[in-house]
């Protein structure tokens, strides 16, 4: 696949070019009353997401707006007596079968919003118990790789920001880590979520920093998966 080589209106300030990747980024400058700005475009198949940002943006802040524009498809397992749409979320999981998914994709949803940012990390890395399909499995790569930043809910120098994985307890079952999701924003006493899975369908959601709360996941930047375990004490 190939980036774009030209766009409407297009400055011939262009500063950089990525080609050959799943997300076709453009950087590119706009002027706009004698004021340079830089704004990224990515194309995710047929969306186009346009960031404003002072600087090249991060995965981290590319994976909080993917989320929330996906979210927002209104993706559905099997309700209202409609068929389900959840075939691309399910999809790198061939073993998930949508009779044993529907109403339990929410895992699922955050790696596929994962993938789509260019992080890259296998189905099962080797130190989680099962596939990132399941809630448990990131709690366990997050503890078990000292690049990745695990922070339970109960330390209160983290601050969760955009692009941060937040894991639930007893949201919709009474048990531990039963719900995942994507920080969008990080509000005084609460946090915006991009949600797989809410009653089985996608959306965007206002939720309390409470109980609640299990515990965040910050992946680096352009996090790329080795298979291997790095025990790790915290930071």
């Amino acid at each position: 696949m190939r980036c774009a080589r030209h766009c409407e209106e297009r400055s011939d300030e262009v500063i950089q070019e990525f080609n050959d990747f799943d997300i076709l980024g453009l950087l590119h400058f706009a002027r706009n009353g004698g004021i340079l700005h830089i704004y990224s475009m990515f194309l995710l198949n047929e969306t186009a997401l346009f960031i404003p940002s002072g600087d090249i943006v991060s995965t981290h802040e590319i994976l909080a707006h993917i989320a929330k524009t996906e979210a927002q498809r209104f993706f559905h397992g099997r309700v209202m007596k409609t068929e389900h749409n959840i075939h691309e979320i399910i999809a790198p999981f061939p073993k998930f079968h949508i009779d044993e998914a529907d109403g339990m994709w929410c895992a699922a949803f955050v790696y596929y919003c994962c993938i789509k940012a260019g992080f890259n990390i296998p189905i099962k890395p080797s130190e989680c118990s099962c596939n990132l399909a399941g809630c448990r499995a990131w709690e366990e790569l997050a503890i078990a790789d000292a690049r990745i930043v695990y922070a339970t809910a109960s330390d209160s120098s983290f601050i969760p920001s955009p692009g941060d994985i937040v894991l639930f307890d007893n949201v919709f079952i009474d048990q531990a880590h039963d719900h995942i999701g994507i920080v969008v924003e990080n509000r005084d006493a609460s946090i915006v979520v991009a949600e797989g899975n809410i009653n089985n369908v996608s959306g965007v959601v206002e939720r309390k920093r409470d109980s609640h709360i299990r515990a965040y996941i910050r992946l680096p930047d352009s996090y790329n998966y080795i298979a291997k375990s790095i025990k790790k004490g915290w930071r």
